[in-house]
Order: C-alpha cells, then sequence, then structure tokens
C-alpha cells in the first residue's frame, strides 16, 4: 500500500529530520490527546543515531525514505536509499540516492571490526591447520572470496596480495565512493 506522504508530512531543511508534520493527529478517549500538530518536527532519532524514524499508525518508518518518495515516488523491492555523504542524519533530498544494496556496500566506511587495515582483506584460519589472508567482493548480488596461502606465499606477502587483488577488483567494478572503507 502506497501512502501519500504529502497528506501527512512536508519537506523542510530547517528540522533536524528534514520534515515537519503536515497534520494534528489525536488519541485517547474521545480524541482528547494531541500526539501532533501541523508545523511540529516530524520524527526523532532511533537506532543508536543511525537514522530518524517518524511513527506513523503505529508503524515506525525511515525519514530518508519518506523524503525519497515525496520527491521521486515508490522505491521498489530490490532498491535501498543511500545517504551520499555517510551521514545518515544528512535527510536532505540532494544528499539521497536510490541504489542497491550491493552499490550502497560501496558507500561504506571501514567497519569496525577489521582487523587488516583493509577493507575487504581479512585473515583466516582453517581447521587450525591453514593460515590466509583473503580478499572478498560483491559481484552479482554474491560474495566471492579469493585467499593466499601464509604456506604458499608466507604472512606478510599473503597478505599483500590480497590487498593488491581486493584493489584490482574495486578497479575492475567501479562505482566505489572515496570514502569506502576509510
Amino acid at each position: 500500500m502506497d501512502i501519500k506522504w504529502s497528506d501527512y508530512f512536508y519537506y523542510d531543511e530547517s528540522s533536524p529530520t528534514c520534515l515537519f508534520w503536515n497534520v494534528e493527529i489525536r488519541s485517547g478517549i474521545n480524541s482528547k490527546i494531541r500526539n501532533t500538530y501541523k508545523g511540529m518536527i516530524a520524527g526523532n532519532i532511533k537506532n543508536n543515531k543511525k537514522a530518524s524514524q517518524v511513527q506513523l499508525n503505529g508503524v515506525n518508518y525511515f525519514c530518508h525514505r519518506i523524503i525519497w518518495e515525496m520527491f521521486n515516488g515508490s522505491i521498489e523491492e530490490n532498491f535501498v536509499i543511500d545517504h551520499i555523504d555517510g551521514n545518515c542524519l544528512n535527510n536532505k533530498v540532494n544528499n539521497l540516492r536510490k541504489v542497491t544494496q550491493e552499490v550502497n556496500m560501496r558507500n561504506c566506511k571501514k567497519s569496525v571490526s577489521n582487523t587488516s587495515e583493509t577493507t575487504g582483506v581479512y585473515y583466516r584460519k582453517t581447521r587450525g591447520l591453514y593460515e590466509y589472508w583473503c580478499a572478498f567482493w560483491r559481484e552479482d548480488g554474491k560474495v566471492k572470496v579469493k585467499c593466499f596461502s601464509f604456506k604458499e606465499f608466507g604472512d606478510a606477502e599473503a597478505k599483500q596480495k590480497a590487498e593488491n587483488f581486493r584493489k584490482t577488483i574495486l578497479e575492475q567494478f567501479g562505482n566505489y565512493t572515496e570514502r569506502h572503507g576509510k
């Protein structure tokens, strides 16, 4: 079911979420409790400050998705809305783009759990016997991996080969932003 967002909200960059309520919503017995009023900031920051959300009829919606749909129409099932600058609280319409999840991942910063110092490269030990440095990437929606053995190359050279391979893959597939992995 598509919701006509402009019936409920209007876009204004002076709001921290870029949305204001366009209606008054009441609840309780005889609708005596006013929950929202026209001109009130819509939404708040949830998910450990990762994104702003607004609740409408008991359902939470991400503000950036509402804003995208207000300006550009519905979002197909296999697409997400990416914050171009990486700031999930910057919901300005010119900071949003509709992309696949695969492309969205190409705009990510380096994971805090990364121990290799290179995005897309990780250490792997199998059955306690063999050690590898591996490069991974997404291709056609699938995760692919190429590993370089300590036994064949040694620790430092295996890591260097994995890093070089990952760099080649990034160049080959393109579409990675300058903030990817930083």
